[in-house]
């Protein structure tokens, strides 16, 4: 049923806290150096921009910590 605020029954729930694995600043450069940039009137790049960094760097450290133990398991 799609409401004033959007599709009942799907409320996104809030994310659990993850601390980084680096810092903003330093995803707010890489991106800059890869061609993002900031919208006229916007003081940084859009969270989404963020969040997908962040999930890209847990997928990462997950797939190389598993490749490890797998590794020193020989």
């Amino acid at each position: 049923q799609i409401t004033e605020l959007g599709v009942s029954g799907f409320e996104e729930e809030p994310a659990p806290y993850r601390p980084s694995l680096i810092k903003t600043e330093t995803i707010r450069e890489i991106f800059m150096r890869h061609g993002f940039t900031i919208k006229e009137g916007k003081t940084d790049l859009k969270p989404y921009v963020f969040e997908a960094a962040e999930e890209l760097i847990r997928v990462t450290a997950e797939a190389a910590t598993s490749v490890y133990k797998e590794n020193s398991d020989e």
